[in-house]
């Protein structure tokens, strides 16, 4: 895998290199956000060839606190398309 660079600016891609078809999920809040945040949550799920961005509806930073359900969800789908997959 090929050396990964962070990025502080809002508009450079947040990593240089992919993460192949590793499954990835990212949730995102949407309780205190902004384009910029929004971007960067776009740019990491864009990481791998079948990331996927899901918006955890009325939670802010603490989504595993605010929305536990859908993170387990999360966990358990991905868990289970993983082994599907690979």
């Amino acid at each position: 895998m090929a050396r990964r660079v962070l990025s502080t600016s809002p508009t450079a891609p947040l990593l240089t290199s992919s993460l192949g078809n590793l499954p990835l999920v990212v949730i995102e809040r949407t309780r205190k956000t902004n384009e910029t945040w929004h971007t960067q949550q776009i740019q990491l799920s864009q990481l791998s060839s079948i990331g996927k961005l899901i918006e955890a509806e009325g939670s802010g930073h603490a989504i595993h606190i605010e929305r536990p359900n859908l993170v387990a969800t999360t966990i358990k789908h991905l868990a289970t398309e993983s082994k599907t997959h690979h």
